[in-house]
């Protein structure tokens, strides 16, 4: 996929990246499905929720990527946006300055962004907006939050998130014996497609309507 410029290339490069992720969850969960009532069922499914989490923090990587590519490639300015990616855009620049707790530093990096709202938003992901712990529903708020999105669907989602998936990936990632039934990897399995789908839609509705800016 080559650069993201329009909406359009936003879709195809999602649909690209979701296509394959879908593909091997679904191959692990058939597999798991045709040996439900053997022994070798819970080894599978550790491998099922391995993947699961993977792709969950995979694909959520990746999409906000993308998305925050096409912003970048649009060369909009830091006063025609909307206030999150505003604040992201500070960030980026005061986040150097942070670690050194030098107040002079931080002071004349705010009072650059202050002074320059004709500069172009330029973020990329992994300079200021990274995952470096696990995706929980926390570090996934924040997300959503730099980004404008609205989090009220995963609201309703977070225990499933944190006490389901988080946990037992972590269980297991660590070496436990941590076994879970057909019945509560198939729940897991339909609830984080679901996660997926719905942080898809959010991303492809904020860009095909343009909600990144400020009209």
């Amino acid at each position: 996929m080559g650069k993201i410029r329009t909406a359009n290339n936003l879709l195809e490069a999602i649909t690209e990246d979701i296509t394959w992720r879908k593909k091997e969850i679904s191959y692990i969960y058939f597999q798991v499905q045709d040996k439900k009532a053997k022994d070798e069922c819970y080894y599978l499914i550790r491998c099922g929720i391995l993947i699961l989490y993977a792709h969950w923090e995979g694909f959520v990587k990746k999409t906000t990527e993308t998305y925050l590519e096409l912003i970048c490639n649009k060369g909009l300015k830091i006063n025609n946006i909307i206030t999150p990616l505003r604040v992201l855009h500070l960030k980026k620049i005061i986040y150097p300055v942070v670690k050194e707790n030098n107040t002079e530093k931080f002071y004349k990096a705010v009072c650059n962004f202050i002074d320059k709202p004709n500069d172009h938003f330029n973020v990329r992901y992994g300079k200021v907006l990274s995952i470096d712990d696990n995706l929980n529903s926390n570090v996934f708020r924040n997300i959503l939050s730099y980004l404008g999105l609205d989090y009220t669907f995963f609201k309703d989602k977070e225990d499933i998130i944190d006490s389901v998936l988080v946990h037992n990936r972590n269980n297991i990632a660590h070496g436990q014996n941590y076994r879970l039934s057909f019945q509560e990897y198939e729940d897991l399995h339909t609830n984080v497609l679901a996660l997926i789908e719905s942080f898809r839609t959010e991303i492809e509705n904020k860009a095909v309507q343009g909600k990144y800016k400020i009209n």
